[in-house]
């Protein structure tokens, strides 16, 4: 179950690093692409030990049992954002103009 788990982890992590990815470079302007990387950086790190927090104290409520489908169908939730018409119409900007331009 943990190898399963490992493994659809890793591809949920692969998949956000491709979307942003690409989102970054058909939608970011160059001028501040560094910045935008750095924030979701920052945010994607950052927020890691307070989920092991909050993980570690709802296993002390819930137990370790009930928090691991917790987390599962968090995870498991954190993809349908991909599925929303609005992200599916993103188009790159054109002509140098920045704005996102939704279809």
């Amino acid at each position: 179950m943990l190898a399963l788990a490992e493994l659809i982890s890793g591809f949920g992590v692969m998949v956000l690093d491709v979307t942003f990815g690409s989102l970054s470079l058909a939608l970011v302007p160059d001028a501040i692409r560094g910045r935008t990387t750095g924030a979701f950086s920052l945010v994607n790190h950052g927020i890691r030990p307070v989920g092991a927090l909050i993980g570690g104290w709802l296993a002390g409520i819930v137990g370790v049992h009930g928090t691991l489908w917790i987390a599962t169908l968090g995870s498991v939730s954190g993809v349908f954002w991909l599925m929303m018409p609005t992200v599916r119409r993103l188009q790159p900007a054109v002509d140098g103009v920045t704005d996102l331009k939704m279809s």
